[in-house]
Parts: structure tokens; C-alpha cells; sequence
């Protein structure tokens, strides 16, 4: 009730509390964490994600989320090389390997998000609807690398999964008359 932003530091206040009475509850470490990134506390977030357990219920998504906090606040290494070492233990878990993509991505590392994607996509059982963005991004990322040939078959993919999502169609459309 207190996330909005007029009452953020409060919420703050009372996890901290509620942290000090039970230190082993990682919903609270959790939402703590997750408040502390919404203020822009990047490095706070991290660490407070960082204290969650291994055999949380919660963990894969604290680390997940420690990541995207470690990026935030300038540590991209330190965000693709936790990322990494999750995927050392769970090597099949797609939005591992999303995250992971996203990352590389956003630090232009088009050829290594191009195979985070690429094993995300090699993971799905049966292809649905809302498998249109992952075909779109490595769609994005195979153009940029420049094979063109392959970047057009996962964005025409990603027009149909999608219904004729504008971005889709945008980045498909642009390519199209860049390739004449």
C-alpha cells in the first residue's frame, strides 16, 4: 500500500523493521530490494538481493533481478558474470538466458546476445504467441551482426507471433528499404 511514491521511504522503513525481526523471511529481503532499485538505490538493491539465500524459493528471481540492479548502477560485468554463474547451475532456464541476452544487448554485444537468445529460443516446446519478442530481439541481433538472411526469417516470425506488433513491423519495414 505503501509503494507509491509519496510513501516509498516509509515502506522503506517499516521492511527495515520487519527485516530486523525476521531475518530469514526472503519476501521481505525481497520486496526490500525491490523498493530500494524503484529509488534508484542500485547498489543497495544488489547487495540486498545478494543476501537471499541459495535455496530460497525466490532466489533465481533475486539473482535475476540483482543483475539488472548491478547494471543499473554502471557494474555491467559484474551483472553478466552473475547471470552467468546461475547459468552454470541451471543451464535450461530460458529467462536466464533472456536476462542474459538483454544484458549483452544493451552493451552492444550483438553476437553474444544473438546465442543467449538463440538458446532461449532452442528451449521452447511449442512455439506461441508470446515467443514474439525473443524471435524479434534475435531477429534485431542477427540484422545487426549482419545476416540478413536470418534476421528477416525471426522478424517475419516475430510479425506473425505478434499480430502486426508496430515494432515489429518499424524494425521489419526500415530494414526492408535499407536492404532496397
Amino acid at each position: 500500500a505503501m509503494r507509491g511514491e509519496e510513501r516509498i521511504d516509509l515502506a522503506l522503513g517499516y521492511l527495515r523493521m520487519a527485516q530486523h525481526l525476521d531475518r530469514d523471511n526472503e519476501l521481505i529481503a525481497f520486496s526490500l530490494a525491490q523498493l530500494l532499485g524503484q529509488r534508484e538505490r542500485f547498489v543497495a538493491a544488489a547487495e540486498q538481493f545478494a543476501e537471499i539465500d541459495s535455496d530460497a524459493l525466490l532466489y533465481r528471481d533475486a539473482q535475476i533481478q540483482r543483475a539488472q540492479m548491478l547494471f543499473e548502477a554502471g557494474a555491467a560485468e559484474a551483472a553478466i558474470a552473475v547471470l552467468n554463474k546461475q547459468l552454470k547451475q541451471q543451464p535450461q532456464d530460458r529467462d536466464l538466458l533472456i536476462s542474459l541476452g538483454d544484458l549483452y544487448r544493451a552493451e552492444t554485444r550483438f553476437a553474444e546476445a544473438e546465442k543467449s537468445y538463440d538458446d532461449a529460443i532452442a528451449l521452447i516446446d511449442e512455439i506461441s504467441a508470446r515467443d514474439w519478442h525473443l524471435y524479434f530481439v534475435r531477429g534485431m541481433m542477427r540484422e545487426r551482426l549482419g545476416y540478413w538472411d536470418m534476421a528477416e526469417i525471426d522478424l517475419q516470425r516475430a510479425r506473425e507471433l505478434s499480430n502486426g506488433e508496430p515494432h515489429v513491423l518499424n524494425y521489419l519495414g526500415y530494414s526492408w528499404i535499407d536492404k532496397g
